[in-house]
Order: C-alpha cells, then structure tokens, then sequence
C-alpha cells in the first residue's frame, strides 16, 4: 500500500509535472459555460490514486494469489490428517445422529435399517419438493441484486448529468467522481441490506427443508449464503471488469 511513498516510479516525472506546474498547463473547459482550469488543482487526487494504483499492485496480487491458494492446500492436508487421528472419516454416514430440531418437527417415524430402532422420518420427495422451491426463492433474490445493480448504473449515470449542468465549476470538474463516490455509497448499503436480509431468509428455508443431519443443514446452509453472496458481492466488480466501458 505503501510502496510508491518510498520507491521512486517512471511516474514521479508525472507527479512533478501536474503537482509543480503552477499555472502553467491550461486544460480546456469541461462545459461550454466553464472556465480553463489548472492541471494542478487535481495534483491531490493524482497523489491518493497513486496509492492504489502502482507497480507494486501486481507483486502484490500475485502473493494474495499465491497465500490463497497456500493456505486452501494446507487447510485440507490438516482437515485430512485430523479426520484420520480422530477416525471421523465415516461419522457422517454412520454415527451422527438426528438434529434435535428435525426430530421434533419430523412428521412420522421409521425403523433404521442398521440399528432396528424407531427414528423420526422425512420422505425424500417431500425434501426434494422444498429444495426446488428454495431454490426459485434462490433465484428471485438473485434477480433482485441484479435488479439493484442496474438501477446503481442509471443512478450514477442520472448524478453525472444533473452535476455537470449544475454551473458550478469545481462540481461540475468532480461530476463523474462524486456520482461514482455516492454510488459506491449507495450500493454498499443495499449490498448489507440484501445480505441481512437472505441471511435470516437462507435459516428459514433451510430450516423449512428438513435436513435429517447437522452435516447436511450446514451444507445446504453453505451453499445458499454462497451463491447468493457471490453474486450479491461480486456482480458489481464484474460489471465494472468486463461490461463497463464497451
């Protein structure tokens, strides 16, 4: 982060020029009622966004890439090597017991094969019924990010427009960054507010599906949070990646 306060960069000549200029580069007006302004009014923007955006960015990902990846392998060599000393490799299948809470709600009961004792019972089809309709709610609310993210483009698009004809010059020079800065704003919140809300929406219908395990509870569990939080995290950088621009 802190690399370009300390290493010099080919773009030092760059800060030299804009911060040192002086009135020297007049930069031709950006309306048709605005004056010309000075390319060293934005020497302050140019030095903040030399902080994230540097050489010492791509050292920087590939490490992040290198530890991820370090850290998933080592994980699963210690997940491994645990279940084999605790001797947990079939505990699912075999010796984990009902969730309290399925027991309770089960509506009927079976004789288990294995142990020829009475156990609360859910009928697949049943289950598999729940996990369709979970999953159209699934995909609803996945609509609904996206519905979001679309109205957050009209929106920055909508600011953009209305500051630039507001006359005022210093607004009008920062109009594309002060619509980008109130719709990253923006778009934070209603990200929070999506997450809250399926997260409680992800226990319900969990819960709803009958899950006979806490093995299996969680990994439905997982996998709802998963697929909505991706795309609930990542749709707008993967905008801004591959669509924003063309």
């Amino acid at each position: 982060f802190l690399f370009p306060t300390f290493v010099s960069s080919p773009c030092m000549n760059c800060r030299e020029e804009i911060c040192n200029s002086g009135g020297k580069y007049q930069m031709c007006p950006l309306c048709k009622s605005c004056p010309y302004w000075n390319i060293s009014t934005i020497c302050p923007m140019f030095k903040a966004g030399r902080l994230f955006d540097h050489g010492g960015t791509v050292f920087f990902s590939i490490f992040m890439s290198l530890w991820a990846v370090t850290f998933l392998e080592y994980w699963k060599r210690m997940n491994a090597t645990l279940t084999y000393r605790w001797d947990c490799s079939d505990f699912e299948d075999i010796e984990e017991r009902p969730r309290p809470q399925f027991t309770a709600m089960a509506p009927m009961t079976t004789k288990n094969p294995i142990t020829g004792e009475e156990e609360p019972y859910f009928p697949r089809q049943n289950r598999f019924r729940r996990i369709v309709a979970g999953s159209m709610v699934i995909v609803m609310m996945i609509a609904v990010v996206v519905m979001f993210l679309i109205s957050i483009i009209l929106y920055r698009a909508i600011i953009a427009v209305v500051v630039s004809r507001s006359g005022n010059f210093l607004v009008v020079a920062s109009a594309s960054r002060i619509a980008s800065i109130t719709g990253s704003v923006v778009n934070l919140i209603f990200i929070l507010i999506l997450s809250r809300i399926y997260l409680a929406l992800a226990h319900f219908l969990t819960k709803w599906e009958m899950h006979r395990t806490q093995t299996m509870y969680e990994d439905a569990f997982t996998f709802k949070v998963f697929v909505f939080e991706f795309v609930n995290f990542y749709s707008s950088p993967i905008y801004i990646a591959f669509f924003k621009g063309r």
